[in-house]
């Protein structure tokens, strides 16, 4: 009996189907790794909704988006003085002292550029401070430090308190950053491209997972999150409303 070997031709048709099939594959397990790395990081997010619930039921304010030493009563404004505690340190007891915690674990590593001078930042989740004001410290629309109707840039600061914020579960609070560290510090400003960073990432799908105050997360594309109408814009603001004098 004699055997038929492949042809060159069959041989390369086989050799294109196991590619097409190995690629098919690698898309699989890849999509697979994304999907649990987006779980992982709303694992995360969840804790830190709670974590930021507790501390506001134990000082009926927000944590700060800079410096405070130590959590005082709201009757006491606090200063600027001391960087390393920022809104991540601050919840970092509510979570047992785990500051993987506020990684994202779609973020490799060696991509994280932590600032030597800061015991804890991070570049991966970023904090609700300024709303749809941007950078605005005098607005008060997000959850960061403000002044106070006065305004004295001198500068005492106070924090947000629990009861500012109008509609909890509506409120935008902590989630996956653009590369900016801390703070969504130019959070929807409409004059910058939805990659510039302080924007919410785009790591998981084209989209981002944030937390909001009632401690709920949810799941969205970059740009629905950032979207100029009232809907998307009324959850950034404390008071609920969608300020497109910010826009």
């Amino acid at each position: 009996m004699k055997l038929r070997a492949f042809t060159l031709l069959e041989l390369l048709i086989v050799i294109a189907i196991l590619a097409v099939l190995a690629a098919m594959l690698l898309a699989a397990l890849s999509g697979a790794k994304g999907q649990a790395q987006s779980t992982m990081c709303k694992n995360n997010l969840a804790q830190i909704g709670q974590a930021l619930a507790s501390y506001t039921a134990d000082f009926q304010e927000y944590p700060g988006t800079r410096g405070a030493p130590i959590p005082v009563p709201r009757s006491m404004p606090r200063f600027f003085t001391n960087w390393d505690q920022i809104w991540d340190h601050q919840l970092l007891p509510y979570v047992s002292g785990s500051q993987s915690i506020f990684l994202c674990p779609a973020v490799q590593p060696s991509s994280l550029k932590l600032s030597p001078s800061l015991s804890l930042t991070n570049y991966t989740y970023g904090y609700n401070a300024y709303g749809s004001a941007v950078t605005s410290s005098v607005l008060n629309l997000g959850l960061g430090r403000y002044h106070p109707p006065e305004y004295d840039p001198s500068t005492l600061l106070w924090e947000v308190s629990d009861s500012q914020v109008r509609a909890p579960s509506e409120m935008i609070a902590v989630g996956d950053l653009a590369d900016v560290p801390s703070l969504f510090v130019t959070t929807i400003d409409p004059s910058l491209s939805a990659t510039h960073g302080g924007n919410p990432a785009a790591r998981h799908n084209g989209g981002a997972n944030l937390a909001f105050c009632d401690a709920h997360i949810e799941f969205a594309k970059q740009a629905k999150w950032i979207e100029e109408t009232d809907t998307a814009r009324r959850r950034w603001n404390n008071d609920h409303n969608p300020h497109p004098e910010t826009w």
